[in-house]
């Protein structure tokens, strides 16, 4: 099922995102270098402050892997206990430390 109703989708995205702001992600990460640079792709588990699991899938093409780096990508939205499914584009920018901070806006669908 599809929630077009924009309450409804804003009261539900909302709850969404406050509940994967707390959210552990566990994920496998393929690297393969490439001409343009790394491409990434990694399987991911999330599971939530609720124990609810989705499971995500991200690609990236290119890029560096080097603090003040960058690269785009998209994400699949997999389902798991959820039930949500989806795609979106994303931005990822590598900081020190050996970490990555992303920002999207997805499209998703609740059965």
């Amino acid at each position: 099922m599809s929630i077009v109703d924009g309450r409804r989708t804003k009261f539900l995205s909302e709850n969404i995102e406050s509940r994967i702001a707390s959210s552990a992600f566990d994920c496998i990460v393929l690297a393969k270098k490439s001409a343009s640079g790394m491409d990434l792709e990694a399987l991911c588990t999330v599971v939530d402050s609720s124990a609810d699991k989705t499971f995500i899938l991200y690609r990236t093409k290119g890029g560096d892997l080097a603090a003040g780096g960058a690269a785009q990508g998209t994400i699949e939205i997999l389902g798991g206990s959820t039930g949500l499914t989806g795609k979106c584009a994303y931005q990822i920018s590598y900081v020190p430390g050996n970490r990555g901070v992303t920002t999207q806006r997805c499209t998703w669908q609740k059965p």
